[in-house]
C-alpha cells in the first residue's frame, strides 16, 4: 500500500476517478480460532465480520483514496452460521470527487477462489492491487499498454511500521499515524454503511474528516530518518515491467 499511495500522490495514473474492490470468503466460526471467539457471535456485535474486517480494509481505502463524504450501503442476510449480515456493499462519493465500490461477503458456502484485488482507476492508467498471505503485488498499467509490477515478499501488513511508529512517538517526539481517530473514523465508516442500508438512504459522512489536519485520509508515515520509500521495513521488492499488457494483473 506503500508503494501504491507513493504512485498515486505522484500522479501515476492522472486523476483517479473509480474504486472497485471485491473480497469475498467461505466464513463459518470454528471454536478456538478467531472467527469463533464467543463475543463476535453476540447479537449486540453489531457488523459481525464485516466490521472485524470492515475496519482494516475501509483503513485501506481511505490512505489510497481520501475520506468518502457520502456511503450508499445495502446488506444480505445468507450465512445461517453467523448472526450478521454475510453480504455487504458500499457506494462512495469520495471528497476528491471520485466514486467507488467496497463489497464484502462471507457466505457459509465454500466459494471458487476469488481474486479479491482492488482496482483504481484513473485519467491516466489503472493501478491493481492483490496477492496472497505471504505476498503481495501492485500492479501499474498505463496508458500505452504497458504495465510495471511490483511483487513483495515477506511484508508483515504493516504491524511492523505501526510499532516503529509507536516507538518513535514515545522516545523522539514524532506524530502517531495511527490515532484512535483514525481508528474511529475506519469503524464509523462501516456503521454509517450499515444505517444506510437499513434505512435505505444515502448517509453523509462529511463529518468525519479531520479538518484540523488539512489531510483526507491517512496520511503516509515514513521510518524515522529514511530517505526511501521501504528504507528499515521488513520483505524483499522486485519489479518486472513489460511494454505489452498481456491484460490481468
Amino acid at each position: 500500500m506503500r508503494l501504491a499511495r507513493s504512485l498515486l500522490d505522484a500522479g501515476a495514473i492522472g486523476r483517479l476517478h473509480l474504486m472497485a474492490w471485491r473480497v469475498v470468503g467461505q466464513l463459518v466460526p470454528l471454536s478456538g480460532t478467531f472467527s469463533g471467539t464467543p463475543w463476535r457471535q453476540r447479537p449486540g456485535y453489531r457488523g459481525g465480520a464485516h466490521l472485524d474486517a470492515g475496519v482494516h480494509n475501509v483503513a485501506q481505502i481511505r490512505l489510497l483514496c481520501g475520506d468518502a463524504a457520502k456511503v450508499h450501503g445495502a446488506i444480505q442476510w445468507a450465512n445461517s452460521t453467523i448472526d450478521a449480515p454475510s453480504d455487504l456493499t458500499l457506494n462512495l462519493e469520495f471528497d476528491s470527487g471520485a466514486i467507488g465500490n467496497y463489497t464484502a461477503s462471507y457466505p457459509e458456502l465454500a466459494v471458487p477462489r476469488e481474486p479479491n484485488e482492488m482496482r483504481m482507476y484513473g485519467t491516466d492508467g489503472v493501478l491493481v492491487l492483490n496477492g496472497a498471505r505471504g505476498e503481495r503485488r501492485v500492479t501499474l498499467h498505463r496508458a500505452d499498454g504497458s504495465h510495471e509490477r511490483h511483487t513483495f515478499q515477506g511484508i508483515d501488513n504493516g504491524y511492523h511500521g505501526e510499532l516503529r511508529n509507536f516507538a518513535d512517538a514515545v522516545v523522539h517526539g514524532e506524530p502517531v499515524v495511527g490515532t484512535i481517530r483514525q481508528s474511529f473514523t475506519n469503524m464509523l465508516t462501516i456503521l454509517r454503511g450499515l444505517d444506510s442500508a437499513e434505512k435505505g438512504t444515502v448517509v453523509s459522512l462529511a463529518d468525519l474528516a479531520d479538518g484540523a489536519s488539512g489531510v483526507s485520509g491517512v496520511p503516509l508515515w515514513r521510518p524515522r530518518g529514511a530517505s526511501g520509500l521501504f528504507d528499515g521495513l521488513p520483505g524483499s521488492h522486485t519489479v518486472s515491467s513489460d511494454q505489452a499488457d498481456g491484460g490481468e494483473a
